[in-house]
């Protein structure tokens, strides 16, 4: 039986080539050009000869017994090679059989066997364009059942088997990629007497894409019976490797189940359950107490109101959607903040962290196309767009604690570091609980390579983001590896605590210390460029499948690559605040200042266009220089443009940015940043055929994702944020009662009138009051913020 253990995998090629070579048997009266071209249309439709000529199968019977004969033609011609390959083939007794009875169902027509011959992959057109993956049709492969007589099987009757989709992925010989290897480092000159130089077919083409060949790779999905697991289809692909001369890997196999919950997973749904119904029946509590009143008599009743009121979703959303209240100290930042969350979808819209993010689409070489865009720049050099969170969190610590000066008791270090940890820890949770639930709503054929692995390594390592660490860790093996960005600024609040001080009880110490925490920035990030030979940026210009990931893991989620742009924040808040009303810049000062603040941003990020080509590569000492300024040139463009809009230098900018039409996405954009990845998670894992890479395809599921993330951050604000803003407010009651009248003065205080502050001692609530400022604000005036005020402006 092992001689029919191929038949099935190798099907519809020879199906095809079986069907080319009978018409080619087919007998021709004469080779004219009348023949070869005939004319159309035909001019004697109802003559019997021209019907005679066409060989149309006339009955359903003949249209059978030709398919039967194919399908008879097709496995003879395999045998031989089934026969030569059957003693490397180790397979258990219940897969041998069952492949049997699947090439008996071949012959005998039988639907169950033709739909998972159909299901699975065939070689797709666009190969040489970058399509490199061919899914088959997951869902006809998992739904396909085997019971007696070869039918479905009724309810309650015995399934032989059913069917199972595996995914088996095809890479590039080592002769390839060593010729490859070999053409890279050779120098200009020697290059063309290389073996791959030097040839002259097709495959001189790959020298196009360089290094992206090392993780090039071909999918496909094969549907095969429940009855083999995975060790039965490898030894069937290692014999196929042996001869085409490729290697084969079988990566896993899915079936269909039935909803299964997992321990981590009915506790998740048991506690966001008792949320949600606990915010539904305060909504019911509000509107039957507007409807009928409460008694004044009764003080339960009025607990009970003031609880709907403060939780209730249509109270929450009043408060969501009202423009009226703003609290922010700093309008311009809250706009700014939202343009980076949104800037952040659409680059991961373009490319994520995963080189298996492009398996999902078609002509995958339209990239090289996009870097002959200049304005693609933008999104190609936009790892530059996160030192925005990076610096308004340095702005808003400094700006917020010297925009007045306040005498306050000694510093409570503890209740300082705890509050923001505990308010952070809980929204990191939230979605990590909200991402271990996608698999109960999702399945596919890319679920188990793109998705399974971070769903595992959050059931693994979701502790990480408890001691924010994990940007010290390899992203690959954390839990929604996006989250390194609140572990650094986590860190480095820790380092604005010190800096704070200083710069409270010696000025010229506290400046002295910011200098030289920037210098040994850039000369952590210049040794990490020197010591792994990456190149200058985390630009898609400069990087490969190989220098990509590794430049992520060792330097761009580190503290110190980010850490120019939040004291550049830390210093220009600082200076907003206490010196805003000094400012004096004339025309030609400012005209000035615009044209290098603009020069340096253009040189940032459309510097690197030239190397757009992929063969021109930086030098050693450029790279170097590149990677410890260029983040700092932007952070101090940022600074310029926010002293531009305090005095009014910016035009219509600082308009748009505080325009307070923005503020209920603003609410939704800490949730929105965290979310954003969950969602494009699972419309990859769900994705069933390739897309075709353009920009109106990506502009396109931008906007789908888009709208989903904030739609499902208005969802958690509603019934998870709100709750535990209130729980929040119900336990630091006491501490905001004090600090109200305090905070009063800071809202009414509109022209922000400063005074020197250096005889002021350092204290809790003098350091804290960035944090407290906006949540005691929003709670009397019955509007919940975000999170804590530094971490929420960045996220």
């Amino acid at each position: 039986m092992a001689r029919f253990v191929l038949i099935f995998l190798i099907c519809p090629l020879f199906l095809t080539w079986a069907i080319v070579g009978t018409s080619a048997k087919r007998p021709n009266r004469t080779v004219t050009g009348s023949l070869i071209f005939p004319d159309y249309p035909p001019s004697a439709l109802n003559s019997e000869e021209e019907d005679d000529d066409t060989g149309e199968l006339k009955t359903f019977h003949d249209v059978e017994a030709k398919m039967k004969s194919l399908i008879d033609d097709v496995i003879k011609k395999v045998l031989p090679f089934v026969i030569r390959s059957s003693a490397d083939i180790r397979l258990s007794g219940r897969c041998m059989a069952s492949i049997f009875q699947m090439v008996i169902g071949m012959q005998k027509l039988q639907e169950w066997a033709v739909r998972m011959v159909d299901a699975s992959g065939k070689p797709p057109s666009g190969i040489f364009q970058g399509t490199s993956m061919s899914l088959g049709d997951f869902d006809e492969c998992i739904n396909v059942r085997l019971g007696k007589m070869g039918k479905i099987p009724a309810p309650g009757e015995r399934e032989y088997f059913h069917g199972k989709y595996c995914t088996v992925e095809c890479r590039l010989p080592k002769g390839i990629l060593d010729a490859i290897d070999e053409y890279e480092s050779a120098t200009p000159e020697r290059r063309h007497n290389t073996s791959i130089g030097t040839s002259k077919t097709f495959l001189s083409m790959l020298l196009k894409y360089g290094q992206y060949m090392k993780v090039a790779a071909f999918r496909f999905g094969v549907c095969i019976p429940s009855t083999c697991d995975v060790e039965d289809l490898s030894s069937i692909t290692t014999t196929i490797a042996k001869q085409v001369g490729f290697p084969l890997k079988v990566l896993h196999c899915q079936e269909k189940r039935s909803i299964e919950f997992r321990s981590e997973q009915t506790v998740i749904t048991i506690v966001l359950t008792s949320i949600i119904l606990t915010v539904l029946f305060c909504t019911v509590l509000e509107v039957y107490f507007e409807k009928f009143g409460v008694n004044s008599l009764s003080k339960t009743q009025k607990i009970l109101q003031n609880i709907s009121q403060s939780i209730s979703v249509i109270s929450s959303t009043k408060r969501l959607v009202d423009v009226k209240k703003d609290n922010h100290p700093m309008p311009i930042m809250r706009g700014l903040f939202l343009l980076t969350v949104v800037f952040n979808v659409l680059g991961h819209t373009y490319l994520m962290y995963n080189h298996l993010y492009f398996f999902k689409y078609s002509s995958v070489v339209n990239y090289y196309e996009y870097m002959q865009q200049f304005s693609f720049s933008v999104i190609a050099n936009g790892s530059n767009g996160v030192e925005n969170y990076f610096f308004i969190a340095g702005f808003l610590i400094t700006f917020i604690r010297w925009r007045k000066p306040i005498d306050t008791p000694k510093i409570n270090l503890p209740k300082l570091i705890m509050k923001p940890y505990i308010r952070m820890t809980f929204f990191q949770l939230l979605v990590i609980a909200l991402f271990l639930m996608i698999p109960l709503f999702g399945n596919g054929p890319f679920w188990g390579d793109f998705v399974g692995p971070y769903l595992q390594s959050c059931r693994d390592r979701w502790w990480l983001n408890l001691f924010y660490i994990q940007n010290y860790w390899q992203s690959d093996d954390t839990c929604l590896y996006h989250t390194w960005l609140l572990a650094a600024i986590m860190q480095l609040y820790i380092v604005a605590v010190i800096v704070v001080w200083f710069l409270i009880k010696k000025p010229n110490i506290g400046f002295f210390l910011i200098i030289t925490i920037v210098i040994c920035g850039m000369a952590g990030v210049g040794a990490v460029v020197f010591i792994h030979k990456l190149p200058g940026a985390l630009s898609m210009y400069l990087l490969d499948g190989v220098s990509g990931p590794q430049m992520w893991n060792t330097l761009f989620i580190k503290t110190f690559d980010h850490v120019g742009s939040f004291s550049i924040g830390l210093v220009t808040g600082y200076i907003v605040a206490k010196h805003k009303n000094s400012f004096n810049f004339g025309k030609v000062t400012t005209t000035v200042i615009w044209c290098v603040s603009l020069t340096c941003l253009l040189a940032v990020m459309f510097g690197l266009y030239e190397y757009r080509h992929g063969d021109l590569k930086m030098e050693s000492s450029l790279a170097i220089l590149y990677a410890m300024l260029n983040r700092n040139i932007y952070a101090l463009f940022l600074a310029w443009f926010t002293i531009a809009c305090v005095t009014g230098k910016a035009g219509f900018l600082p308009n748009l940015l505080s325009w307070k039409a923005l503020i209920p996405a603003y609410r939704l954009s800490f949730l929105a940043y965290l979310l954003h990845l969950i969602v494009i998670y699972y419309h990859i894992g769900i994705v069933r055929e390739r897309m075709y890479l353009s920009h109106e395809e990506n502009i396109i599921n931008y906007f789908g994702y888009l709208v989903s993330t904030f739609i499902l951050a208005y969802i958690c604000y509603i019934f998870f944020q709100v709750p535990y803003m209130y729980l929040e407010s119900l336990i630091l009651k006491k501490e905001i009662q004090s600090d109200e009248d305090s905070t009063e003065d800071i809202e009414k205080d509109e022209k922000c009138k400063f005074g020197d502050s250096n005889n002021i001692s350092l204290t809790a609530k003098s350091i804290k009051r960035h944090m407290q400022t906006l949540t005691i604000s929003s709670i009397k005036d019955n509007q919940i913020l975000t999170g804590i005020q530094p971490l929420q402006e960045k996220l």
